[in-house]
């Protein structure tokens, strides 16, 4: 990403720099338009999409109908997108330069639109949002299949402007009901976490009092590795009391090499599925918009419940974000708790370069594998990755001024 950078701050100031068009973020994932004005401050990020509603039996669907879902879309993207993060200016001659982006969705003609969007009016189907054909797709006969598949695509229900309540409720309660396991490394003189295993920490000390509802105190029993585990163990869980964790605590020896097991109280988890899957509507923090999740697709971002592929965390080793053990490999890439997709080379190569993209622009990359809170998993908690390929874009707009280094994320709202 290295440039010549050969403008002053005079010629900066006085700029409106723009996405020439479509702006695909490096995984083609996304597809995007952007403008960015100096002068406010400003950075509108812009998705148009060309909606088509399609009948389980071909009949036309009422106008209502197709009206309501495009002006919810439209109304829940800035709703859930906005004010979320900022990109502050670094580089020393720029002091002062924050840039705010903004969110919108626009309807479009076909030939204009970055997507092509089919809503389908069926309880459940597939969702695509990556370019050219799914692997899976042979006939025209697959309900996925459309003539307008050289345009980027994405098929929504008519739900996904709802609230979807139950479906978050049980991948979360999946999740917290399978062991949490995090590669350690107990060497003398080498760091006992990765990036990696502390992000999944992070999110594990939030998801736990999320799920486990109540006034209980959690129940978490922490088997560190070997017969000396117990002192590992401890240290996992001071990890968790700095990031919030509070429940009580059971230390256990005799685990397998190099790794750290977590897991809650069975009769805690099980009391929790009783009452929110028995009364689920009485529970709105496991909501989730569908339509705010797949925005984040169409930014270009993987689903984070997707496992990690082997070269991911290469990947993230090379870039000092996971370990260069078998321990974290076999960590990051199994242990996880939804059910996955086929790991297609596509989402290997979306994977691959967000996770490029998190370490240029110095953010943790999330937690992959298992359903928790985060936007791109079941929930819709923000992180700092969530904005590297806006990011991106703001970069190359402004690439003869600045490497991506020269930018930071602030998170303003989780």
């Amino acid at each position: 990403m290295a440039t010549s950078l050969v403008y002053d701050r005079k010629r900066f100031d006085t700029r409106v720099f723009n996405t020439s068009g479509a702006h695909i973020p490096p995984g083609g994932l996304g597809c995007f338009s952007a403008v960015y004005r100096p002068d406010s401050g400003e950075m509108k990020v812009t998705v148009k999409v060309c909606s088509r509603f399609v009948a389980p039996g071909g009949e036309p669907v009422p106008a209502t109908v197709s009206s309501n879902f495009n002006r919810a879309f439209e109304t829940k993207v800035p709703e859930y997108w906005n004010n979320r993060f900022r990109f502050v200016c670094t580089r020393r001659g720029f002091e002062g330069i924050v840039v705010n982006p903004s969110f919108e969705v626009v309807q479009s003609s076909l030939a204009d639109a970055h997507y092509d969007l089919k809503i389908v009016n069926l309880e459940r189907g597939n969702i695509c949002v990556r370019k050219g054909e799914d692997p899976a797709v042979t006939a025209s006969a697959d309900p996925k299949w459309d003539p307008f598949r050289s345009k980027l695509s994405a098929q929504f229900q008519l739900v996904a402007i709802q609230a979807d309540t139950l479906t978050k409720a049980r991948n979360l309660l999946a999740a917290i009901d399978q062991p949490v396991v995090i590669a350690v490394d107990t060497r003398p003189g080498n760091t006992l976490l990765s990036f990696a295993a502390m992000e999944r920490l992070r999110s594990h000390a939030a998801d736990i009092p999320h799920v486990i509802v109540g006034r209980k105190r959690p129940k978490l029993t922490i088997t560190g590795p070997g017969m000396d585990g117990a002192a590992v163990a401890k240290q996992i869980g001071a990890v968790l009391g700095r990031f919030g964790f509070s429940g009580d605590i059971t230390y256990r020896s005799a685990g397998p090499a190099g790794l750290v097991t977590m897991t809650l109280d069975p009769r805690q988890i099980a009391d929790s599925r009783a009452r929110i899957e028995g009364n689920v509507a009485q529970f709105p923090q496991f909501a989730q918009y569908a339509v705010v999740h797949e925005f984040g697709h169409m930014l270009g971002l993987p689903d984070e419940y997707m496992c990690c592929g082997t070269n991911t965390v290469a990947i993230m080793a090379t870039h000092g974000l996971a370990a260069k053990s078998a321990a974290e490999q076999g960590a990051l890439e199994g242990n996880t708790t939804t059910k996955q997709q086929d790991f297609s080379s596509g989402i290997a190569q979306t994977q691959e370069e967000f996770i490029k993209l998190c370490a240029a622009f110095a953010v943790p990359a999330p937690p992959f594998g298992r359903a928790n809170q985060s936007l791109m998993s079941a929930g819709h908690r923000f992180l700092s990755a969530h904005a590297v390929t806006v990011a991106h874009a703001l970069w190359r707009m402004t690439r003869n001024y600045f490497e991506p280094r020269d930018w930071r994320i602030d998170l303003l709202k989780a």
